[in-house]
């Protein structure tokens, strides 16, 4: 069932488009979940006996939930994302969505788990705590949210070059794109603002490969996504974040998933209100 909220105006921004949700397919982590993060994902979902809140269309959380027979309400900013990315063996009536800006809906109902896979990213981070406010006013006594987060840290090498060296030594683990994302990013991070706009780290990349480089495959793995992943990513820092949550939460991190380069600045948080 779709929700329409009297807030929420059409809006299929540059993060999260349909165009963007079509080829999700071709996307690694830590864009989406690996296996690893989906295990902490699944114990979490294995142990509510309530309803489930998501914050966006992640498929792979979808897809769990529906497999231990939870009700799920998602919040996302476009119902056609939201409709294509369902998994195929999700019935529409186990899923209500809500169509609106997470900043500004009116939240409806409140639920037993919620889930954020790198949701807290998608806004600027001037927005991080109204955000994680809204989180917290959405669950019940008792109830806790887990939410990845994506953070910064100093780069490991000196440029994008290096990035891609290290991983011909062996030096980061995954594939193309899981193994030197992190690290690339970081290169190009805005040292005020904490973000990255996939765009220019397409555009470095691609005048790296015309300079032979960079591989085709090193090319490639970046090239792909380029048409249609515009993603601009707000970091954040780990004592940030942390304290930022301390206001309304206790706070733990249950780790990255371990399956890939990096995955440490990928970790879920749980968040238990106070």
């Amino acid at each position: 069932m779709v929700i329409e909220d009297d807030l929420a105006a059409e809006d299929t921004a540059a993060n999260w488009d349909l165009e963007r949700a079509r080829h999700w397919h071709l996307f690694s982590p830590p864009a989406r979940p690996s296996p690893g993060e989906l295990t902490i994902y699944a114990q979490a979902i294995a142990e509510s006996q309530g309803d489930m809140i998501l914050l966006g269309s992640t498929p792979e959380l979808r897809l769990m939930a529906h497999q231990q027979g939870l009700q799920v309400t998602g919040y996302d900013r476009s119902s056609e994302v939201f409709e294509h990315l369902r998994p195929a063996d999700v019935p529409s009536e186990q899923e209500d969505f809500v169509h609106g800006n997470w900043m500004d809906l009116a939240y409806r109902g409140r639920g037993d788990l919620l889930l954020a896979d790198g949701s807290l990213n998608m806004v600027p981070a001037e927005m991080h705590p109204g955000l994680l406010d809204r989180i917290a006013d959405m669950l019940r006594p008792g109830a806790r949210a887990l939410i990845r987060v994506h953070l910064a840290a100093a780069p490991r090498y000196a440029d994008a070059v290096g990035v891609f060296e290290g991983r011909r030594r062996g030096e980061l683990a995954g594939g193309m794109f899981s193994a030197t994302r992190t690290q690339l990013d970081m290169l190009f991070i805005d040292p005020v603002s904490d973000s990255v706009r996939f765009t220019e780290v397409a555009t470095a990349l691609a005048a790296l490969h015309s300079q032979n480089l960079l591989s085709e495959d090193e090319h490639a793995a970046y090239a792909a996504l380029a048409p249609f992943n515009r993603i601009e990513l707000h970091y954040t820092r780990p004592e940030r974040f942390e304290a930022q949550a301390a206001h309304r939460f206790s706070v733990r991190q249950l780790g990255g998933g371990g399956d890939y380069a990096d995955h440490e600045q990928h970790p879920i948080y749980e968040l238990t209100p106070r």
